[in-house]
């Protein structure tokens, strides 16, 4: 590849990160960007000067290299599926504090954004905090409330649509030209992260975030959220109520019921995100967690969000109880149905060295394991076999990692598992119920009887595209008709099967939830159901038996 290949547009940049690159000893990085005598004069140019870990090398030139990439620094923190667990150590450091912008350029932005209204009756002119995307300064609106203001940092927006460009480029080129790396899909991560950080720039979105969290929790005493104003919120400043309390972190002098009182609560209130509302908080920050008065949880900065649909939390509970039990097939089988396994993998060896890291657990009471540790070692072995994790699970993960490490600094014996345990043992109680069953038999009777519908109009639409020569194949015509009419009367037996299948579980499900009036001891809807049912198996196999098809 071509030193300028990337394209004139982006030179400066480009000859930045080539430097920092250098500069941290990543010469086989700028390697596989250059070419010929290019690549020899760069090496020449900017050549080896540290010797330090590999971990650290790459936070360094992380932070060098500015806000987008610190915060691409941060997703890969949660990739631990691909690095080693010294270089998500290093990774987890990334901090983007920078300097903050002037107050000038601050009510510049605010006149710009209000057209000059009067908002606010006292903004302070020192940030409470200042990261790589915005700042934050403690205001007063002309009603008095007490508010914390975000305001984006000038210029970051082209900054970062720059940054996701080059990126694109290095993840296009490394996944055209390198086989090993094109099986963990660089493009698709840059196009999740260009997708993250894009909506973390817009505080839109972030105040939408704020107001589903307060919705979740609105009967959580608790758990408090910040109130949000979107009459003075815009795509560049932010305005959410102020909460006056401290870092979750700054506890570990309170005394130990105290301790243990506040992190089972923090940690509360992270799970039920998680196993419960299914819309969590996927920057796992400790900054993120406040003490308020009452030992309360504030939760605050709602920009980067994960999602968890109803499957989705019942197979992560599965996955938490596979593991804690040792039950490592279900574990294999977990990895390959989600479609995160290599096409050549051993899977006996893999299971093999499943079996392995969970034989360290034998005997541990839930009190005794540590689910942080598990997951780490569970990363280990899929970095091991090349296991591709998905995404939203690698932020659940790395959230409960950061979750328990943070939990034990304050309070040492702190164990997520049994925070988990009633909400994981709630999920499975509901996934195992009856209207539960009964829905999804409903749901897959319901897809499964719309594909059987389709099926004939899809046959037409490709006997229709083949008589107007769309299809470059030749079709021979005879029998044709006979054929449709044997395939359409198949596929009315099949429906009618469905039905009558689906209406005998219905009525077995009815049956053990006894709603009276009973008769003979069930209910008379499951008598209804079954006679349905018979009714139809008995036509079906009258028509089996009238077309001579057994």
């Amino acid at each position: 590849m071509a030193y300028f290949s990337l394209g004139y547009k982006h030179f400066k940049r480009l000859r930045q990160i080539y430097h920092v690159l250098s500069k941290y000893g990543f010469i086989e990085v700028v390697d596989w960007l250059q070419e010929g005598k290019v690549k020899k004069f760069v090496s020449d140019l900017f050549p080896q000067k540290t010797k330090k870990p590999l971990g650290e090398r790459i936070r360094c030139a992380l932070e060098e290299l500015g806000p987008t990439f610190i915060k691409f620094g941060q997703i890969l923190s949660t990739r631990g599926d691909l690095f080693p667990p010294e270089v998500i150590v290093e990774l987890e450091k990334l901090q983007d504090a920078v300097p903050p912008f002037s107050f000038d350029e601050v009510k510049q932005i605010l006149q710009e954004e209000f057209k000059g209204k009067k908002v606010f009756k006292k903004i302070d002119e020192k940030p409470l905090a200042a990261a790589s995307i915005g700042q934050v300064h403690k205001a007063v609106l002309l009603n008095g409330d007490v508010v914390a203001v975000k305001i984006q940092r000038p210029g970051i927006k082209d900054l970062v649509e720059e940054d996701v460009q080059i990126l694109f480029d290095i993840a296009n080129f490394l996944e055209s030209n390198f086989q090993e790396v094109k099986y963990y899909q660089p493009v698709d991560f840059v196009q999740q992260f260009a997708f993250t950080i894009r909506k973390e720039m817009d505080y839109l979105h972030e105040m939408r975030n704020a107001q589903k969290f307060a919705r979740n929790f609105e009967k959580e005493e608790t758990v408090r959220i910040p109130k949000t104003y979107p009459d003075f919120t815009t795509k560049r400043v932010l305005v959410l109520e102020f909460l006056e309390g401290k870092k979750i972190t700054d506890c570990a002098k309170l005394s130990i019921e105290k301790r243990k009182k506040i992190v089972e609560r923090g940690a509360n209130a992270v799970m039920k995100q998680v196993l419960q509302h299914g819309f969590f908080q996927a920057d796992p920050h400790a900054g993120n967690l406040l003490v308020l008065k009452n030992d309360v949880i504030g939760i605050v900065d709602f920009g980067m969000v994960g999602y968890l649909d109803e499957s989705m939390r019942e197979q992560l509970s599965d996955f938490f109880v596979s593991l804690i039990t040792k039950d490592t097939q279900k574990l294999v089988d977990y990895f390959i149905s989600n479609g995160m396994t290599p096409p050549d993998l051993d899977e006996a060896a893999f299971k093999i060295d499943l079996d392995e890291l969970i034989d360290q657990y034998y005997g541990f009471s839930l009190k005794e394991m540590h689910l942080a540790e598990i997951v780490e070692d569970v990363f280990t072995v899929s970095r091991k076999h090349k296991i591709r994790m998905q995404p939203r699970l690698l932020l659940l993960f790395r959230l409960i990692v950061t979750l328990e490490g943070v939990g034990r600094k304050i309070y040492p014996q702190f164990n997520t598992i049994p925070v988990a345990k009633p909400y994981i043992e709630k999920i499975l109680r509901e996934k195992n119920s009856p209207s539960r069953l009964l829905k999804k038999s409903l749901n897959q009777a319901h897809s499964f009887s719309e594909a059987v519908a389709r099926f004939p109009m899809q046959v037409s639409g490709l006997m229709s595209r083949a008589q107007k020569g769309e299809l470059e194949i030749k079709v021979d015509h005879h029998g044709l008709d006979e054929s449709v009419f044997r395939v359409d009367r198949a596929i009315n037996k099949i429906s009618l099967a469905l039905m009558t299948t689906g209406l005998f579980l219905g009525s077995s499900i009815l049956a053990q939830l006894e709603i009276p009036p009973l008769v003979l001891g069930l209910s008379w809807l499951a008598w209804v159901g079954f006679l349905f049912s018979g009714l139809l198996g008995f036509l079906l196999l009258v028509s089996i038996l009238w077309s001579r098809e057994i």
